[in-house]
């Protein structure tokens, strides 16, 4: 088809041949930041019909349009795009906001056709291209889908979302391994897209790979990989809505920008004062100002108007664990637990607390839900383990700390708890448990491996060597200060010297350890939208 041919082909399909009369924008329905710009549009809109060439016309008609995508007004946006096509049926840019909106709108035949209108006339904008293949898919399209994709992972700002559309279409065509392996690559590519999780459980649960499919359901978010995108970050910019700018203000936070964030978050409750995810967000940021007050009360009117808000219940939860405020905490965890229970990070942080507090069985009960929720994660684990060993179960504790092993055989701490727990816990295993203690000593020589070391040789009836290595525990502990949090070694070491075993073993090691449980969430939430 010649291209003149084309142009008016799609003219036609997308109903741009006949002039029809623009629709009324009610500026009282409109947002706040939207009303000016659309009031001065309109204006130039009435004074210029007849003067300006149709190209001039389309430029005013086209950035009506923009004002009202920016706003969130779609079918109005539509009719605006579709009147500046009609005056510069060769300008690529209104083609392709057009098609964004039918997209955006379900109204996937003609966003195709104006996309691809708009590649034909401006084949380097890529994102064009991406869009095209995203409606390729979710008209079943999967051939042009795939070669769309296979253009995009050459260039680099688009390879995670090419890899993204290529597993899309595996898993539709049902080749599991295929998607895994392209969706392993989004998150390879870009980590915090999130959303990716989701599918790759699914195909993961295809395959039978359960744990990992358990993994990525925890992980699961609403980030896409994304793409540069030029014109429609003009759009977004245009008219500035509550949730752009807590977006905005979200990736300033992340990068360390806070004051930056603080002013788009305060920019935003200009806009929207009730709004949940702003006012979590202005939180966080006043207690990194130590506002802890100012921050309560902000929160605590964010969960008045909505008492199941997640991410304010999280927060004045860790709140008040930090305060050694155990009782609000513990409610605040459970809440969160009630309305998600598979809220791995609120299991992870009761769990630490309870463990903190001495009530162990509770904290061992917690850690567990924390590993099926994260079974990559070692920490929990291994916190899981100390959790049981501090409460008398030596065998589940023992289970724990191999598990934590085989997810990372290198962690020193691991392996320690791990020999201590391998005298008792597994028979006739002392040697392979001290031969433990001793490569984690000769990798990181210091406090802990040293004591522990110290131990397993007393066990062994090495007596001088006991007194070594506990005497150098000792010189570790009182060059950092922490003799009043180590008594006991003064005692060990004088019942080394009289060849007797200390009263000390895997529980007394574990609960050692309660006190410093440290914070287990992996990925902390900012807050949620």
């Amino acid at each position: 088809m010649k291209f003149s041919s084309r142009i008016a082909s799609v003219i036609l399909f997308l109903g741009l041949s006949g002039y029809a009369a623009l629709p009324t924008v009610d500026i009282s329905k409109l947002p706040v930041a939207a009303r000016e710009p659309v009031k001065a549009l309109q204006k130039l809109l009435a004074d210029k019909a007849k003067a300006d060439t149709p190209e001039q016309k389309a430029e005013l008609l086209g950035r009506m349009g923009m004002v009202l995508h920016s706003a969130e007004q779609l079918a109005l946006a539509a009719e605006y795009y579709r009147a500046a096509m009609q005056q510069a049926p060769k300008d690529a840019r209104w083609y392709y906001l057009y098609g964004v909106v039918q997209a955006a709108r379900g109204q996937l035949d003609s966003a195709y056709a104006a996309l691809r209108m708009s590649f034909d006339l401006k084949s380097d904008y890529l994102p064009t291209l991406a869009r095209i293949g995203e409606i390729a898919l979710q008209k079943g399209d999967y051939d042009e889908a795939t070669r769309i994709a296979n253009v995009l992972i050459k260039e680099a700002p688009f390879a995670a979302f090419g890899h993204e559309l290529l597993g899309q279409v595996a898993a539709a065509s049902n080749r599991p391994e295929e998607a895994v392996s392209h969706f392993r690559k989004v998150l390879k590519n870009k980590p915090f897209a999130n959303r990716v999780y989701y599918p790759l459980a699914i195909q993961l649960r295809k395959l039978g790979r359960i744990d990992e499919a358990k993994a990525a359901i925890a992980r699961r978010g609403e980030i896409a990989p994304g793409y540069p995108d030029p014109l429609m970050r003009v759009v977004r910019n245009l008219v500035p809505t509550p949730e752009r700018l807590l977006e905005e203000g979200l990736a300033l936070a992340k990068s360390g920008r806070f004051q930056q964030a603080e002013d788009k978050y305060r920019q935003g409750l200009t806009l929207a004062s009730d709004h949940p995810g702003l006012n979590t967000a202005l939180a966080y940021i006043e207690l990194r100002q130590g506002k802890v007050d100012e921050a309560k009360t902000r929160l605590k009117s964010v969960l008045a108007k909505q008492p199941d808000y997640v991410p304010a219940i999280f927060k004045l939860a860790e709140i008040a664990d930090a305060s050694n405020e155990h009782d609000e905490a513990l409610r605040r965890y459970q809440h969160v637990l009630k309305i998600q229970p598979d809220n791995a990070d609120a299991a992870g942080e009761l769990a630490a607390m309870l463990m903190r507090i001495g009530q162990f069985s509770q904290a061992a009960e917690q850690f567990e839900h924390f590993a099926a929720l994260k079974p990559e994660n070692v920490k929990g684990h291994f916190l899981a383990g100390l959790a049981w060993l501090a409460a008398g179960h030596c065998q589940h504790g023992l289970a724990r700390l191999k598990q934590a092993k085989q997810l990372n055989p290198s962690d020193g701490a691991v392996m320690l708890a791990l020999s201590i727990a391998m005298v008792d816990c597994q028979s006739d295993d002392s040697a392979s448990a001290a031969a433990i203690a001793k490569a984690v000593y000769e990798a990181a020589p210091g406090f802990e491996s040293a004591r522990v070391l110290a131990w397993h040789k007393a066990r062994e009836g090495k007596w001088q060597d006991a007194i070594d290595y506990q005497t150098q525990a000792i010189f570790e502990v009182l060059k950092h200060g922490l003799r009043a949090k180590y008594p006991e070694l003064a005692e060990q070491l004088s019942a080394y010297r009289q060849k007797k075993l200390p009263q000390w073993n895997w529980r007394q090691y574990a609960r050692q350890w309660a006190p410093d449980a440290p914070q287990i969430v992996v990925e902390h939430p900012e807050q949620a939208k």
